[in-house]
């Protein structure tokens, strides 16, 4: 079916083949956009796009500074 056959159906006022018609014709573009979608989340799923996925590194560095020493304790007993 076709937007050719569709104008013909209206043009002729057979609305019920019309709409038979209109049917189909919305029916499959419908499904050719899902198809397109469920690609595009395929692709997104099993990691198709890697480029936008980013490595992961820490927020802070640390630096030896910030940890307590070991400090040897002196025996102070009388």
């Amino acid at each position: 079916m076709s937007i050719d056959d569709f104008i013909n159906s209206v043009a002729a006022k057979d609305f019920n083949s019309a709409e038979n018609v209109f049917k189909e014709l919305m029916q499959n573009r419908v499904q050719d956009a899902l198809d397109q979608q469920k690609i595009l989340v395929a692709g997104q799923v099993f990691g198709e796009e890697e480029d936008d996925i980013e490595d992961f590194e820490p927020e802070e560095d640390y630096d030896d500074e910030d940890e307590p020493e070991d400090e040897e304790v002196e025996d102070n007993d009388p």
